[in-house]
């Protein structure tokens, strides 16, 4: 009861996504322009990948979640899982970034790594901090790391207050869980500022805000969770695979079309993808 394999094969596409805009944005892996301009094109939808990997972290951890554990074990075990591999990778890039004077953003730098951004995000703390220096320091991809970190913090804490919802009620949990996604973009929207070169266009705040804040990313992980709880509750997904899978590309289409930028890393997504 407690496998559900098909969720494996959902995480290939989204890495598949997530890796193709890596590849375009970070490293200028490919030579032939095409393919580079369609890497460029795969941005929204590899972004679209990393709002399905927090949605799925929450149902899983829901899901596996043992009813006599306790927020020590429970931090045990992620901690475990988490800090390891990246303390080796992160290592790793901080060698990489000293010998050939590169940023983690890929410009030249002058001078060492700085400490304090390098520390902060060798534990997982870094993107707190709305400031490139710090949210992009060393390994910059962990930073979905560092809200990941933040969502095990609280998920000892939230679950078992979910658990006692009624039924009835997980419908409307999940649906204020769902306007706190689209609120975040909204909030964003109010701040300016120079932009940021990752997004052209978009102000480095509400980048920040919207895509990079620990706290923004609560909403998806808490939609994931109540997912599980809805399920093990004997309801069923209303759309199968094919049609939750255009739904959120049709979704995700309009946005690009229709709304500023904010919108685009969760809250256009957000529904057809749990």
């Amino acid at each position: 009861m407690n496998r559900l394999p098909s969720l494996t094969g959902l995480r290939l596409p989204c890495a598949a996504a997530v890796f193709l805009v890596h590849a375009w944005l970070f490293t200028g892996a490919f030579a032939d322009q095409r393919i580079a301009d369609a890497a460029l094109a795969l941005g929204p939808l590899g972004m679209t990948g990393v709002s399905c990997f927090f949605i799925i972290s929450g149902f899983v951890l829901a899901w596996t979640a043992r009813p006599d554990d306790t927020p020590a074990r429970f931090w045990r075990r992620r901690a475990a899982r988490i800090y390891p591999n990246h303390a080796v990778v992160w290592s790793a890039t901080l060698v990489l970034l000293t010998l050939t004077g590169a940023a983690a953003t890929g410009e030249s730098r002058e001078g060492p790594v700085p400490a304090l951004p390098a520390l902060t995000n060798l534990f997982l703390v870094n993107t707190w901090v709305p400031t490139r220096e710090y949210n992009a320091g060393v390994n910059i991809v962990t930073w979905s790391l560092a809200a990941e970190i933040f969502c095990y913090a609280l998920l000892p804490f939230i679950l078992p207050a979910l658990r006692r919802l009624p039924v009835h009620r997980l419908t409307t949990a999940a649906a204020l869980t769902l306007a706190a996604v689209w609120a975040i973009p909204l909030v964003s929207l109010q701040f300016h500022g120079p932009p940021i070169a990752e997004a052209g266009h978009v102000p480095q705040w509400q980048f920040w805000i919207s895509y990079m804040l620990p706290a923004a990313r609560l909403p998806e992980f808490l939609l994931g969770a109540l997912a599980a709880l809805w399920l093990r509750a004997g309801h069923r997904p209303p759309l199968g695979v094919p049609a939750a899978a255009a739904t959120t590309l049709g979704c995700l289409t309009a946005g690009i079309a229709l709304l500023p930028f904010p919108f685009l890393p969760a809250a256009i997504t957000a529904a057809p993808l749990t």
